[in-house]
């Protein structure tokens, strides 16, 4: 299995346990990918039909995967069996209920919090109506993928490009990164509009428990900003990942 795979998933992935990484244990929940493509699909159907629908956003910022797993598999017993539900970004997860105005997802949101042993995180829930609150629901998620950033603390290896004359490798450590370019902590930082190739050490054992294993993320660009503390590259090109079932071996 080879390809490309964008480089904030997988970090994002590398700063989970290997069970909140695996999408069976919270059962038949869609991935950000899939409930984005369910989302698009039904904005289509809503505007040909002139039928609302409503997305119910439940925060999900829960790092004990037990509690994660109690919250995804409770909302999963109760919610309709036509709905979907799914990973609405980094954060949070969504129910989709079809042809639902606000008040019919008001009073399924209030049954399930009224449930024994409901999930506290459901108090905490908002309602967006498509097409009222298109905006929210679409551009907002979209903009938060594009600035998405990750603090991550990764060895790190910068190889000056041949073309700017003779090539060198300096041991950097990351400060942050995103899909657009990253912080690299350093004493030694090289010149503004240096090419650069960067290869960043992935440690598997994050995913899962591979003890010492590691791999490499390589991504090419230049450096756009020097400071006492380091340097800031921005990749020029999609950085190459592999699929994160090659990387684990699967």
């Amino acid at each position: 299995m080879s390809g490309k795979n964008n480089v904030i998933s997988l970090l994002r992935q590398l700063l989970t346990t290997s069970e909140e990484y695996d999408s069976r244990a919270l059962g038949m929940v869609l991935s950000k990918k899939q409930f984005s493509t369910v989302l698009q699909k039904e904005r289509h159907r809503s505007d040909r039909l002139k039928a609302p629908f409503s997305l119910v956003v439940i925060p999900a910022d829960i790092k004990a995967p037990q509690q994660l797993q109690k919250l995804a598999r409770f909302v999963q017993d109760h919610m309709r069996i036509i709905d979907e539900f799914g990973w609405y970004d980094e954060k949070n997860l969504a129910i989709l209920m079809f042809d639902t105005p606000f008040e019919g997802a008001r009073i399924a949101l209030k049954r399930l919090s009224l449930l024994d042993n409901a999930p506290q995180e459901l108090l905490r829930s908002a309602i967006h109506v498509y097409p009222d609150a298109s905006e929210t629901i679409y551009t907002n998620q979209a903009n938060k993928r594009q600035r998405e950033r990750l603090n991550m603390e990764l060895s790190a290896q910068v190889i000056v490009s041949e073309r700017q004359g003779p090539s060198g490798t300096i041991e950097v450590v990351t400060q942050d990164i995103s899909s657009q370019g990253a912080f690299l902590v350093t004493n030694t930082p090289l010149a503004e509009g240096t090419e650069v190739v960067l290869d960043i050490d992935l440690p598997l054992d994050s995913l899962n428990k591979l003890h010492g294993s590691t791999a490499k993320l390589h991504a090419n660009g230049r450096i756009v900003r020097t400071s006492d503390d380091g340097m800031a590259v921005a990749f020029t090109e999609e950085c190459e990942v592999p699929p994160i079932d090659e990387l684990l071996g699967s």
